[in-house]
């Protein structure tokens, strides 16, 4: 079943050379809020980049496939990934969600 909500690409200064990819139906910010919370993390996540698609579940599957030799860990969704590179592909699979689903509208995405 698709499920329209937002896939984002977070950072933490902690770990400059991993990103985290993953997708909410909430606000991105206050998912980072969430995650920033944890006493292992000594900085709190930074939104770099979200896209609302309308089918969220998948375009992350996408993503996550696409980087999974550059995986963390199989129970985590972090990446050893350039946030450029991160923030590409999720744009480009975000389009490409859209492109592909002709009943969804809004085709708008938000830099932080």
């Amino acid at each position: 079943m698709r499920k329209p909500g937002y896939v984002y690409v977070l950072f933490n200064p902690a770990f400059p050379d991993l990103v985290k990819i993953g997708r909410t139906s909430d606000a991105t910010e206050r998912r980072a809020g969430k995650i920033s919370k944890h006493t292992g993390v000594p900085l709190a996540f930074v939104v770099a980049h979200e896209e609302w698609v309308p089918d969220a579940a998948a375009v992350e599957r996408t993503l996550h496939r696409k980087f999974a030799k550059r995986r963390v860990s199989r129970k985590r969704e972090f990446f050893r990934v350039a946030l450029k590179v991160a923030v590409r592909a999720l744009v480009d699979a975000g389009d490409a969600a859209r492109r592909k689903s002709r009943a969804f509208q809004p085709t708008w995405r938000r830099a932080a």
